[in-house]
């Protein structure tokens, strides 16, 4: 179990590998004396161990009641060096200076991580007591310098750039002085390398096997003076192959004293062949037979196994386990009733229904999922788009297994959490107060864990501050410290066998079946799935490489996006709980990070960094170099109670305001890492905040929400103005120059408001045909001299300038006047980028794929009568001899300066005027594979034949333009035929202006 370990040496040291980074390795540590003053005086020194890791220093003082001390490489402004501070003594010290230290584990305790930054010059002293500072200076030199490389933010690449250090320490070489029994033979000609896996950790080494005993050698690297490992085969219980990391290369073994040990393995051929080996020792031979689960479900319908216990088998079945965070067991709520003083387990009314998912259990939050549910695409997985769902977020987490287990392995949060404790008011303190969080929360969805029904362990150890953690006050000024029980239950120990009597009564003994189908069975997945509102999240597999297959592709199922300062970069919030950043240069996907829990919902850029927001609560800031994003967030704040729905950064990057959707706004100080205040965005409602914009500098802030109310705030909290706005629809999205306010509607309206007047409670201005359909972005260049909006149907518009737009914009638009060719090139690449959103868009509006292209073939009109001019101009090509002569035009020109790729004419016919066009490269379709139900049917690009159809027709030539070959359908090649019909009369373009 969590906790029983903590991964240290010794009973002796507060040192262990949960206080490295992610990523991070612990190398070497050293007997040394840090010296307090410098220079350094004999008299004034203190004697610990200074650990070498990966990313910098930890001094472990010998003094418990000192903290330990972490000196990280980023910090450090002078590389570690020999300094000689007495000529006459020639002793030589090693020093260096840093800008900020941080200190934990003071006095033994478990606490929020502490950093200081030292008295100017910053400067350090340490003495090696056993070992020669040249040789030591020499080792880290190359970490050292790794570290303060600017363009190395992801551990996979840092742990390339490593290898050097790491694969020394690394061998499959078995020493065999260290066999139990020298009888013994090995059966291995060398070890297996594999990780022994423990909650968030892992440790290197090598797997021996003999005819008589499993060994686990460790590695010289993460090694913190663990013995080498061994298992005589009559002492293994149990024997599983595992997943881990997706990958199917995990094994485990169950010992007789009840210990399991967790392996992972380089490639599933090397688990394979070890599980093999092991199968065929006499004494294991009874696991060639799979696992019995028929046997197991008559011994449980025969009331001859418990439910824990059975509950306990399909966990082990299902691959879960103790030793992974990410599989570790699953149970569920069995009780309803956690605020009565007495509980009546003959009461059918006191129990949960075990029928419905935790998310389908409260029918107002179910309503919230669904419509979410029913906006999402279908049957794109092949596009790479996540098949539908309904939570985002699922029963059982890392987040939520440490929620429940804080006060037993507080250890574990600081390290899942960077170094701090989760919000006060989010920590487990009550067993009611979860309980309705799960019912209410849109972010919590969370099922319980084993420990809630296990008498074998000790329920003070994690329902009770043992410990004397600081845990923080609530925003109620209340200390958290022991759980809150339910009154029913006196103490701990009486509230678990409370639980296990429920779990093993009689009503849940008729309705258990109901939840397994749920976690375990056939409801998991598919049209059962939808129908028991139990589509919690999708599937992600890896490759036989070992890479996580997940489709990269520029179709992505947007939530969000952002664009750096540069306009080099597109960042990418999506469903999946993925951020992605893509390079409007290269045209693909650069990098990606899991980001949260459950889907983004808002990415703001500035300089070097980008935060992200998600449904889950959560808002994190993350550093990105022009090549990549860091895999773990610099900051993580906490403190939003519901799903963040808006973000917004200030001009200088220093604030951030985000709205929730109980119509909360908070604010953070991003330079100092706090959380500042929380306001209501309204003193009478509480409605969803719809949209939220910086004014200018931050001095002030507005936002809408979904009562379509505007206020404007000022940074010390103050509300200056407040508009119940009139529209036949809600306002979805709201952006800011500083001076003037924009909204965009679900009926496709912009609105306008001027912020720096008394008027700014009035609407100054309307366009009231934007867009056909509903305006889900609007964008505001700073100063003004650029309104962005988009649309559902795909649509952007464009608008020069707030000021003339407002002074000329005639009463009506139609969807021609959606303007795409004047707008920068980043806006071509964006295209593409969104192209594959757009198209499921219209799958969803239009069943019938027939109708689908069509719709794709009229925007491709529109977009085209637009094109022309810009291509016109920039192009400078003079006027063509014949149809021939404009489709060489039309290959080698304009898909070049538009698309970023040329076509090849073929098969021309000088009788009908027609062609072909080939292309080899579409950017529209790449990492595309449509489904077998879109074959013959679905022509995915037809907006490119649209397109031809309009440029030419602005130049007097009607043509008809059709896909005929597409890769997409299993074609070697895409082709267009175009076929010139005729050419348009003058008249006829003149009446065209005039409609």
């Amino acid at each position: 179990m969590i906790g029983d370990r903590a991964a240290t040496k010794s009973a002796q040291t507060r040192f262990n590998l949960l206080l490295l980074e992610d990523g991070e390795f612990f190398l070497d540590d050293f007997s040394v004396y840090r010296y307090v003053d410098v220079p350094p005086s004999s008299h004034r020194k203190v004697q610990g161990r200074l650990k070498v890791c990966t990313r910098g220093f930890f001094f472990e003082p010998q003094d418990i009641n000192q903290p330990i001390q972490r000196f990280p490489f980023r910090e450090m402004t002078t590389p570690p060096s020999p300094e000689m501070f007495d000529v006459s003594d020639g002793t030589l010290f090693l020093t260096f200076q840093i800008n900020a230290v941080v200190e934990m584990k003071e006095r033994g305790v478990d606490h929020p991580y502490v950093t200081r930054e030292p008295a100017p010059p910053g400067k350090f002293v340490f003495t090696l007591l056993h070992s020669k500072l040249d040789e030591f200076l020499q080792s880290i030199q190359p970490i050292y310098e790794l570290a303060h490389r600017k363009n190395v933010l992801n551990k996979v690449d840092e742990e390339m750039l490593l290898a050097p250090v790491l694969q020394p320490r690394l061998t499959d070489r078995f020493d065999s002085s260290l066999l139990v029994d020298f009888r013994e033979r090995p059966l291995l000609a060398q070890g297996k390398l594999v990780d022994r896996i423990v909650p968030l950790l892992k440790y290197p080494g090598c797997l021996m096997l003999t005819n008589q005993r499993l060994y686990f050698q460790p590695a010289q690297l993460n090694n913190t003076g663990d013995p080498v490992l061994n298992w005589p085969y009559t002492s293994i219980e149990l024997l599983y192959r595992r997943r881990h990391m997706l990958k199917q290369t995990g094994l485990e073994i169950r010992v007789k004293e009840g210990k399991s040990f967790f392996f992972s393995f380089q490639t599933r051929r090397d688990r394979d062949e070890i599980y093999e080996m092991m199968v065929q020792q006499p004494e294991l031979q009874r696991f060639q037979q799979p696992i019995d689960l028929e046997s197991m479900l008559i011994k449980w319908q025969r009331h001859e196994l418990s439910n824990f216990d059975y509950l306990m088998h399909l966990n082990n079945a299902a691959g879960r386990t103790m030793n992974d965070l990410t599989q570790f067991p699953v149970f569920p709520w069995v009780l309803s009733d956690y605020a009565s003083p007495t509980i009546d387990l003959k009461d059918s009314a006191v129990y949960r229904d075990l029928s419905k998912p935790v998310g389908a259990l409260n029918p107002e939050r179910l309503e919230f999922f669904k419509t979410r549910f029913d906006a999402m695409p279908r049957g794109m997985e092949a596009e790479g788009l996540p098949p539908p769902f309904l939570y985002g977020t699922h029963y059982s987490t890392p987040g939520y297994v440490l929620f429940y287990l804080v006060r037993m392995a507080p250890e574990y949060m600081l390290c899942l959490q960077n170094g701090k404790f989760d919000a006060a008011d989010r920590l487990f303190r009550s067993i009611h107060d979860t309980w309705k969080s799960c019912l209410s929360n849109h972010a919590d969805l969370k099922e319980l864990i084993p420990a809630f029904f296990d008498d074998s362990m000790s329920p003070n150890d994690w329902l009770l501050n043992a410990k004397n953690l600081d845990l923080g006050t609530t925003q109620k000024h209340a200390r958290v410290s022991d759980v809150q029980l339910p009154p029913w239950a006196s103490s701990p120990r009486e509230f678990v066998r409370i639980n296990r009597e429920a779990l093993e009564s009689e009503y849940v003994s008729n309705h258990l079946h109901e939840w397994i189908d749920l976690i375990f069975g056939y409801k998991q997945q598919g049209e059962e799935a939808v129908k028991a509102n139990n589509y919690t999240t999708f599937k992600v597999s890896a490759t036989a490489d070992g890479s996580v297959r997940r489709n990269l592709s520029c179709n992505l199922a947007l939530s969000c996006c952002d664009v750096s300062m540069d306009e080099k970069l597109i960042f990418i919030g999506s469903w999946d709980n993925c951020m992605y950043m893509y390079s409007v240069e290269c045209g693909r996907v650069l990098d990606h990070v899991t980001a949260h829990d459950d889907g983004l919902s808002a990415i703001k850029v500035f300089e070097d960094r980008v935060i992200s927001a998600s449904w889950d609560g959560s808002i994190k800031v993350w550093h990105f170099t022009p090549t990549s994003i860091t895999t773990v967030p610099v900051w993580v704040y906490m403190d939003c109670e519901e799903s963040v729905v808006a973000l917004d950064v200030n001009l200088d990057g220093s604030l951030a305001v985000a709205g929730t959707r109980n119509g909360f706004l908070y604010l953070f100080d991003l330079r100092q890492n706090e959380f500042i205040r929380r306001m209501p965005a309204s003193p009478e409602r509480h409605a969803e905040i719809t949209g939220l914009t910086c004014c200018g500098s931050m001095s002030s802030f507005a936002c809408i929400t979904l009562e379509n109310e505007l206020s404007l705030f000022t940074v010390e909290r103050l509300r200056i103005a407040a508009l119940e706005v009139r529209s036949d629809g809600p306002i979805r999205c709201l952006d800011s120059d500083g001076e003037y306010a924009v909204g965009g509607t679900a009926t496709g309206k912009l609105l306008f408001w001027k912020l720096d007047e008394p008027s700014s409670r009035a609407l100054v201005f309307e366009i009231p045909n934007a867009h056909p359909q509903a305006i889900t972005s609007v964008v505001v260049s700073h100063g003004g001299h650029l309104l962005v909006s988009g649309s559902v149907d795909g649509s952007i518009r464009t608008d020069l300038s707030l000021e003339n737009t407002m002074a000329a914009r005639p009463p009506h638009q139609r969807l021609g006047d959606m303007t795409w060719a004047k707008m920068p090139k980043v806006n071509g690449e964006f295209f593409a980028l969104t192209y594959g959103t757009m198209v499921t868009q219209l799958i969803k509006d239009y069943e019938d794929l027939k109708a689908v292209n069509q719709q794709l073939d009229s925007m491709g009109y529109n977009i085209g009568i637009r094109l022309i001019d810009e291509f016109l101009a920039k192009s400078g090509v003079s006027n063509c001899q014949d149809f021939r002569e404009t489709a060489e035009v039309i290959a080698k020109v304009a898909f070049k300066m538009f698309l970023g790729i040329t076509a090849e004419v073929t098969q021309w016919n000088a009788e009908t005027n027609s062609c072909s066009l080939l292309i080899y490269e579409n950017p529209l379709t790449e990492f595309v594979e449509l489904p077998p139900s879109a074959y013959g049917v679905l022509w995915y690009s037809n907006v490119l034949c649209g397109v031809l159809r309009g440029a030419l027709e602005m130049v007097q030539m009607r043509v008809e333009a059709r896909f005929v070959k597409d890769v997409l359908q299993g074609d070697e090649v895409t082709e267009i035929r175009l076929e010139m019909k005729g050419m348009i009369e003058e008249a006829m373009g003149d009446e065209y202006k005039d409609d």
